[in-house]
């Protein structure tokens, strides 16, 4: 039973580095996918774009490739150690990212007393920072932490206001 929970934290942990890596590669090669993301983040209201999600995690395709991908694997190990590591991957790039980027994106389902913690308002600053002037740097949506590691963490910001699209319209308003 311990080995397959430590298969299954391995999946969750490559999931980790998979999440990463993908955002990464969104932003890199400025997949149209990705970048829509970030227009509706201006466009849209914070719940619109939680809920409107164009995010290849939610797209099972991609889970069945991985799965097809693993099959060979099921020769060696057999297949529960391999469906554990699939189910700790699906996951952290299903569920945990998933929820992550729906409660900094719209956090009224937050409840108050996590909402109003230091740690939580930093890791919505660091979304939001990617979001508002950073689109290069905090990649990682549920584990901030691997910015610092990667390199690519940028200290965010106070004064990002809680729905971007008043900037625009008040950008809007000045012209």
């Amino acid at each position: 039973m311990l080995t397959l929970a430590l298969i299954f934290l391995a999946g969750w942990f490559l999931g980790l580095l998979l999440e990463y890596g993908i955002h990464w590669a969104l932003h890199y090669y400025k997949m149209p996918i990705h970048i829509d993301h970030h227009k509706d983040f201006f466009r849209l209201p914070p719940k619109a774009v939680a809920t409107n999600s164009r995010c290849l995690s939610t797209d099972f395709r991609y889970a069945a490739y991985v799965l097809v991908a693993l099959c060979p694997l099921v020769l060696f190990w057999g297949w529960v150690p391999v469906l554990t590591f699939f189910l700790g991957l699906l996951w952290q790039l299903v569920v945990v990212y998933e929820s992550c980027h729906y409660a900094l994106h719209y956090d009224a389902y937050v409840p108050a007393i996590i909402r109003r913690t230091r740690l939580f308002r930093w890791w919505r600053r660091c979304h939001l920072a990617h979001h508002y002037h950073v689109p290069r740097g905090n990649f990682s949506v549920s584990c901030p932490p691997i910015d610092w590691i990667m390199g690519t963490y940028v200290h965010p910001r106070d004064d990002y206001p809680d729905d971007p699209t008043t900037l625009v319209k008040r950008r809007r308003s000045d012209d």
